[in-house]
């Protein structure tokens, strides 16, 4: 599920760079990269409706965003 999210969003926007990072304490499921305004959007994709704080920590962990 989550390769054919990416790769959507990969053919959706052909001019930005789409990614999954991972790091030492976690990961963000899809950072899609803009070089011409050298900036990202970032994405936790999840299986459900629900919306639970746990799910999205790592994109709220300033330790993580710069």
């Amino acid at each position: 599920m989550m390769d054919i999210v990416l790769l959507e969003t990969k053919i959706a926007q052909p001019n930005k760079k789409v990614f999954k990072l991972q790091f030492a304490v976690g990961e963000f499921d899809m950072v899609v990269f803009d070089q011409k305004t050298l900036t990202c959007q970032i994405y936790e994709v999840k299986y459900s409706k629900d919306q639970v704080s746990e799910q999205y920590r790592h994109i709220t962990n300033e330790e993580n965003v710069l």
